[in-house]
């Protein structure tokens, strides 16, 4: 079966399969330009210019998208998940799936790529569900999804990955070696293919009844199947800013020493401090004698390229990615941006993270739930209960000025109820609910203690004998 036979089987449109080829050479391209891995065409020239050896100039570049990339990542951290009636479980799932190191992998794919995923799976031996991070297809491996006609349920997907092929060969020797599987999800059945082939290794059931995996969008769409990757729009600028690099270099190559120009004889090689430089002509037989009246021999010095137009230049290129991403991106020369433009700028950045929170919440959240639908299905010990209303609770975006918050919270102080204050303090000291409520019946119990003893009692409430 190949992916025009699946396209047929499932009842997919005819482009199917050339759309998704397009998909994957777009992140493939991604994954390149946030690596660092940029598309460069470098004469001979110019890479003896920048003293490039080799063949590799790809990584000549000042790499923006992966700031990009990361400066929202930073920002999209899950402070807690909880469930409206099984939280404990729930807390030790997440646990158990590492959820700090698997958020950071899931939330830099996401932006970079515009989809990845996390495929829900079970551990027999710990009898706890498996949450995995699944990248999106790069045009040789990961997860296609496969949606119903209105793009609002996965009906079906595809994984498609390198596994190691042990066989024996035709001189009965054991053979090792590397060949693409794929898996074929769909709510009630997974079918196991060699890729190359597409001959089928095993079927199971599968008794969830929802296709394993969840899908992450990044600028999702209620009608579109798939996102879009933040630095999309900015990869025709990174080209245009690694060009201006390239100028600049050379540029810099070419002036950090006089071009001079001899005239009227030709140029002495190896010139060094204190050394003679003789002018001559020579007769037929190569010897050297004086210059006629009539030649004249002269040196002139080119004048140097300054380099300000290239980095006010640079300067206008990184500007534009700043702007069209809306991410706070230091300059290669003073940025004299005002403090009302950075604030700005950093009020959209915030609001674009906060608008990703939304949609990354919801597929969280389908984890969570779909993680316990997996144990009750398969689940021989730790079964989860009914967990209720899910909700994802997110760390804040903004970057917090803990002086400014303390400030803040004094200036009401006297307006607001003691736990009220100290929730506002809250942030700054890592204090929860918990910790509030013991802070509040400490402060409750000295106070007691106060009065018992101007009173003649002790802070137990019996009479001081003294």
């Amino acid at each position: 079966m190949s992916f025009s036979e699946i396209a047929s089987r499932l009842g997919l449109s005819a482009t199917w399969e050339s759309d998704i080829t397009t998909w994957g050479k777009r992140v493939k391209l991604y994954r390149d330009y946030a690596e660092g891995n940029h598309r460069g065409n470098l004469s001979s020239r110019m890479k003896e210019m920048l003293r490039i050896s080799g063949g590799d100039d790809t990584e000549f570049n000042i790499n923006y998208c992966n700031m990009v990339v990361q400066t929202i990542a930073d920002r999209l951290v899950i402070g807690s998940v909880q469930s409206e009636k099984a939280s404990d479980w729930v807390g030790a799932m997440l646990a158990w799936n590492s959820i700090e190191s698997l958020q950071m992998d899931v939330h830099e794919a996401v932006i970079r790529d515009g989809d990845t995923f996390v495929m829900v799976g079970y551990d027999d031996v710990d009898n706890m569900p498996k949450l995995s991070h699944e990248l999106a297809w790069d045009g040789e491996v990961g997860v296609v999804p496969i949606y119903d006609p209105s793009n609002t349920l996965i009906i079906a997907a595809l994984k498609v990955w390198w596994a190691v092929y042990d066989t024996i060969d035709e001189n009965n020797k054991r053979v090792v070696m590397p060949r693409q599987r794929c898996n074929l999800y769909l709510p009630d059945m997974v079918y196991k293919y060699w890729f190359d082939t597409w001959e089928l290794i095993e079927e199971s059931e599968w008794a969830v009844g929802y296709v394993p995996l969840v899908h992450f969008r990044h600028n999702g769409r209620a009608n579109l199947a798939r996102g879009i990757s933040e630095i999309a729009p900015i990869l025709g600028l990174q080209d245009s800013l690694n060009r201006t690099l390239v100028s600049m270099t050379m540029t810099s190559e070419l002036s950090a020493f006089g071009i001079r120009v001899a005239i009227g004889f030709p140029a002495p090689t190896g010139v060094t401090p204190g050394m003679w430089i003789e002018v001559l002509e020579r007769d037929a037989d190569g010897n050297p004698i004086g210059l006629s009246n009539d030649k004249n021999v002269d040196v002139k010095e080119l004048n140097a390229t300054p380099l300000v137009q290239y980095i006010e230049q640079a300067d206008f290129i990184i500007g534009q990615i700043s702007a069209i991403t809306r991410t706070p991106l230091a300059r290669m020369g003073s940025d004299a941006s005002s403090g009302e433009s950075l604030k700005q700028r950093e009020i959209g950045l915030v609001a674009k993270v906060k608008k990703a929170q939304v949609r990354l919440g919801e597929a969280w959240m389908w984890a969570v739930e779909l993680a316990g639908m997996v144990s009750q299905a398969y689940g021989r010990a730790n079964v989860a209960p009914d967990l209720g209303t899910i909700v994802v609770r997110w760390a804040n975006a903004e970057v917090r000025n803990d002086n400014d918050v303390v400030a803040n919270a004094r200036q009401v102080r006297d307006d607001v109820s003691k736990r009220e204050y100290l929730r506002l303090l809250a942030p700054v000291f890592g204090w929860d609910d918990e910790a509030i409520d013991k802070i509040v019946a400490d402060k409750r119990g000295e106070t007691l203690d106060v009065l018992g003893a101007i009173n003649g009692f002790g802070g137990n409430g019996r009479v001081n004998p003294v």
